[in-house]
């Protein structure tokens, strides 16, 4: 299949609840989500998500890329009321670059059921842009949408 085909990668579901793929070009993709509750237990239903290539080997754009997240995610969102926390940090130097891309794929992919709030934290040192993805229809929005402000507000930790 093209790069710019619309259908997304198979997907396989390991045992630890992760998900991965691997693209026509042969770059297995690791996709983690980790439940927020584990660490903070107040945040109940709010997860994090995360997707890295195996090999950080720069490789060409492809769509397939971002149809097969998006498949993942609605997968996610169907389980549940959950909520979704994504950080873009500068740990690797690329999280404007990360943080771009993400916009440009709820763009394309909206769903109208989900909102999203993005948020953003600089100090001299460090920067993170975090969005959150919920349902509009969670009975808890409110409350998941003041804990994910305390969490970026207080640089990655609950105001609790």
């Amino acid at each position: 299949m093209e790069l710019n085909s619309p259908l997304p990668y198979e997907v396989c579901k390991e045992d630890n609840g992760s998900y991965s793929f691997v693209t026509s070009l042969g770059i297995k993709y690791l996709i983690y989500f980790f439940d927020y509750s584990d660490i903070y237990p107040s945040f109940k239903d709010i997860f994090m998500f995360n997707i890295e290539p195996e090999d950080s080997t720069p490789h060409p754009i492809d769509n397939r890329i971002s149809a097969t997240v998006i498949h993942i995610l609605d997968d996610f969102f169907t389980k549940k009321q959950y909520a979704l926390i994504i950080i873009c940090d500068n740990l690797d130097g690329k999280e404007v670059k990360r943080n771009k891309l993400f916009q440009r794929w709820f763009k394309k992919y909206r769903r109208n059921n989900i909102l999203k709030i993005d948020l953003s934290s600089k100090t001299e040192d460090y920067d993170t842009y975090a969005s959150l993805f919920i349902l509009s229809d969670n009975p808890n929005k409110e409350k998941i949408i003041e804990d994910f402000k305390g969490l970026i507000q207080h640089g990655g930790i609950p105001d609790l």
